[in-house]
């Protein structure tokens, strides 16, 4: 069996990871090869080179992993996947018990603890690409959020996750608008004016938001969440709420799954996916179900 660890050059604790690295002495490890991103996007590609090996390790945060599965999606071919979260937010990883502690990750290889998951495939219809997601994809405010963070990611890197992500909401709360959409998950439609429409493989985005407490990572649906005309102050009340994984109780906020979700409208809404900024509507959001092994204690 061949690892390969694919990391993030720019996470703060880089250093503690290279240490556990030479500490090591497993015969995965001594047999293992490392990859260092140099530019953004960069793990995709080096997940694609190192197709011909049986485990690919994401060691970073959200963002790292999303690369490292759109990297894997895009082979024939497909290496399980395995995480060492380093990033600032980490909801994924969280969701699945996650550390950063090599030892614990061999220790889920040595036992064959590769689970088969699900992942989202999202497709523009003005693009021949097509995007790929663990976690969570996002229309409307949330990727107001994310495109706002990663157009001020040189100041707002001097603050832990929590405080980044809520000086984006803040800042997208005094200008976002609500837009309106029609959303067609499998036999349903829906028309409404939104603040997010939300497609969720896993439970939490947006360092520890438990905006979908059903999602469940192997059932081969989405928790689709709507949250349609409902305010932002409304949205703010209820935050401990959402914190706590308990479901909004609003008349403009509702619950669903959903196999394939097809979203159009608006004017230029983004999709974020993982953290990531994937595009704009129009939107296909599809779940392929089982399509990646993935290392894990639980689902």
């Amino acid at each position: 069996m061949r690892l390969a660890f694919i990391i993030n050059s720019r996470i703060r604790l880089l250093q503690d990871f290279e240490v556990q690295f030479r500490t090591c002495d497993h015969e995965l490890i001594r047999k293992s090869t490392r990859f260092y991103t140099q530019y953004p996007k960069h793990a995709i590609e080096l997940s694609e080179q190192a197709g011909a090996y049986d485990i690919l390790v994401a060691v970073g945060g959200d963002g790292t992993l999303n690369e490292v599965v759109n990297g894997v999606m895009n082979l024939e071919t497909r290496p399980a996947v395995g995480q060492l979260p380093y990033g600032s937010a980490n909801d994924f990883a969280r969701e699945r018990k996650l550390t950063n502690k090599l030892d614990a990750f061999l220790k889920m290889v040595d036992s064959g603890r590769a689970r088969r998951v699900d992942v989202g495939q999202i497709k523009f219809p003005e693009e021949s690409r097509l995007f790929h997601f663990i976690n969570i994809a996002d229309v409307g405010f949330g990727a107001d959020v994310v495109n706002r963070l990663s157009k001020n990611d040189g100041w707002y890197s001097w603050f832990n996750s929590n405080i980044k992500f809520s000086i984006a909401i803040i800042c997208a709360f005094f200008s976002y608008s609500h837009q309106y959409v029609t959303v067609k998950a499998d036999n349903n439609s829906w028309e409404g004016k939104i603040l997010s429409v939300i497609a969720a493989n896993s439970r939490s985005f947006g360092s520890g938001l438990i905006i979908a407490p059903e999602a469940k990572i192997s059932s081969g649906k989405f928790q689709l969440v709507i949250l349609g005309d409902i305010s932002l102050t409304d949205y703010f009340i209820n935050l401990k709420r959402i914190k706590r994984g308990e479901k909004i109780k609003h008349s403009e906020v509702f619950y669903s799954e959903a196999s394939v979700v097809k979203i159009t409208g608006g004017s230029n809404l983004k999709v974020e996916a993982d953290g990531e900024l994937a595009g704009q509507l129009p939107a296909e959001i599809r779940c392929l179900p089982e399509a990646l092994n993935f290392y894990c204690p639980d689902l």
